[in-house]
């Protein structure tokens, strides 16, 4: 049985045709399954960027114990630092 060469690139020709298309259509699906999706995370972003009445009751429980126990922090930091400063000084004597 002899093949025929213009047949056989013919037919290999058709083979990549039908291929490109399938990836095209493959890649336009993709296209516009991907701007779906970030289309709504966009949305999703705009309505979750306000500073709501509960993440200022948070911030405000949050920072209360910090501003309470500031000063008691500060004032044992620098009894404890002047008390290693005068050990130390009283050993290099």
């Amino acid at each position: 049985m002899k093949l025929n060469k213009s047949s056989n690139v013919k037919s290999i020709k058709k083979s990549y045709k039908k291929s490109i298309a399938i990836i095209q259509q493959g890649v336009e699906h993709m296209n516009k399954w991907w701007n779906k999706k970030k289309s709504k995370t966009r949305k999703s972003k705009k309505n979750h960027d306000e500073y709501t009445f509960l993440d200022f009751v948070l911030d405000v429980l949050f920072w209360i114990p910090e501003i309470i126990f500031l000063p008691f922090r500060l004032i044992f930091w620098l009894l404890r630092g002047l008390g290693r400063f005068f050990k130390d000084g009283l050993d290099f004597l």
